[in-house]
């Protein structure tokens, strides 16, 4: 691997998170964000592996610095709605989904069938959003 390729990192650390490696994950993580402070994509994954280790604070703010630095990606909101939904914060879920779905249209249908957002498939607000 080359060591001054921030991607290499990213996509490594993205591996061990989903193997559930949440320290290795981070450390890589970390030295990607370290190579290239400017990649959302960074912020973005490393909010997964704040979230696998528990700490709420620094998961929200990596996905903001993700934003801040990539404002129109449309996954990422469309991670933050999942976050919230799975952290059981209705309103904050379909607010995020919202962003998500103006910049990104096709990601409506999606939102009806993932399954991390089976707990507001019922809900009204979210069934407007969605259809």
């Amino acid at each position: 691997m080359d060591a001054t390729i921030s991607w290499a990192y990213i996509d490594r650390g993205w591996a061990y998170t989903g193997l559930g490696n949440f320290n290795q994950a981070l450390a890589d993580l970390n030295k990607a964000a370290q190579l290239d402070p400017n990649n959302p994509h960074v912020y973005h994954m490393r909010a997964w592996v704040y979230n696998g280790l528990g700490n709420k604070r620094q998961t929200l703010e990596d996905f903001d610095t993700s934003l801040n630095l990539a404002p129109n990606n449309s996954w990422t909101h469309w991670n933050i709605a999942t976050y919230y939904a799975l952290s059981g914060e209705k309103e904050k879920s379909i607010s995020a989904l919202g962003k998500a779905i103006r910049i990104n249209g096709t990601l409506r249908k999606k939102a009806k069938t993932d399954k991390n957002f089976q707990s507001l498939w019922n809900d009204l607000d979210f069934r407007k959003l969605v259809e």
